[in-house]
């Protein structure tokens, strides 16, 4: 059985979303290797037994295509996102619109009669698709989001989340 959705999902302010990912996908791709253990290292002068231990640090240099072209993915993500604020809105204002017209449209159905009830259902639809399409697009939204790092402020982040389970309604460092 499925939850309720709510009646009017939230979904973060556009500049914490915007700032979560850039957040997510700015950055350097840095590699640490660490190594340790007990070893046996053979000279001229004989066999030295003794702990060891290797740290290597692997920062990549980027070039400025590669620079332009991780800036040109972290964009194309936020338009992704951007586009996904801009059907939540769409379809809230369209939802809002449609519950408006149901009210009005129960009011005279009645006098319209059959016409009158058939144009009321089919407003009913109507209103029902936009929710839906509404909802959809919130939970693609808090998806990413929450793939990013984000955690509303009544929530807090799971063991082996980004957040390492702080709660915390903006990004880190920001």
């Amino acid at each position: 059985m499925l939850a309720a959705e709510p009646e009017n999902p939230a979904i973060p302010e556009w500049h914490l979303a915007k700032s979560t990912m850039k957040e997510c996908y700015d950055g350097w791709d840095v590699e640490v290797t660490v190594s340790g253990g007990y070893e046996t290292r053979y000279y001229e002068n004989g066999p030295v037994d003794g702990p060891f231990g290797n740290a290597v640090l692997t920062v990549p240099l980027y070039s400025r295509k590669e620079r332009l072209s991780r800036q040109q993915s972290i964009n194309k993500e936020i338009e992704h996102v951007a586009e996904l604020y801009a059907d939540f809105e769409e379809q809230s204002a369209s939802y809002m619109a449609l519950s408006e017209e149901k009210g009005l449209l129960k009011k005279v159905m009645i006098d319209t009669g059959a016409q009158g009830i058939t144009a009321y259902y089919d407003l009913m639809k109507e209103i029902e698709k936009a929710r839906a399409k509404r909802n959809s697009a919130a939970r693609k939204i808090m998806m990413i989001l929450e793939n990013c790092g984000y955690v509303e402020a009544d929530k807090v982040a799971g063991p082996g989340s980004a957040l390492g389970g702080r709660d915390q309604t903006t990004p880190q460092g920001g």
